[in-house]
């Protein structure tokens, strides 16, 4: 299993000059191949310029159990959001995740 986000960003362009107005939504994905694992920890996103995206995943994937979840969304220039996920009647650590990365609006 790979995590995997998704980020739906609102776009400004003129001409082939591009850069991010605002960030609508965004979620970790928590399925690979039909399989859906459970997920405690965060994902952080940092709307670090027009032109910067910082993101980050640091948490525990589970095998089985209930995943819930607390979030914040539509983030200006200089906002920060994150979703916190917590997990109910988990069993078996599938394995730990911590990856981060940069979206840039070139």
């Amino acid at each position: 299993m790979e995590a995997k986000i998704d980020i739906y960003v609102k776009m400004w362009a003129q001409g082939s000059f591009r850069q991010f107005d605002k960030i609508i939504d965004y979620n970790l994905v928590r399925s690979w191949y039909g399989a859906s694992k459970q997920f405690k920890g965060s994902f952080k996103v940092k709307f670090l310029s027009k032109n910067n995206i910082y993101w980050c995943i640091n948490g525990d994937f589970y095998d089985k159990g209930t995943t819930s979840s607390s979030s914040s969304v539509s983030l200006s220039v200089g906002g920060v959001g994150s979703v916190n996920y917590s997990v109910s009647k988990a069993k078996t650590k599938y394995k730990y995740v911590y990856k981060y990365g940069h979206f840039y609006a070139q």
